[in-house]
């Protein structure tokens, strides 16, 4: 399930000192192509 693959990776990133954050959208609230630009942004290298 993908949501324990997440929250296993999120407890991972903690119990090693890493740091990580989660952008929860609301699909009432914003529009397809925005959307489109924050998953492009999400997967930028740093």
């Amino acid at each position: 399930m993908v949501t324990n693959s997440l929250y296993a990776q999120f407890l991972d990133a903690k119990n090693t000192g890493k740091k990580k954050f989660v952008v929860l959208i609301d699909p009432d609230k914003v529009r397809l192509g925005k959307i489109q630009h924050v998953l492009e942004m999400s997967l930028e290298p740093e």
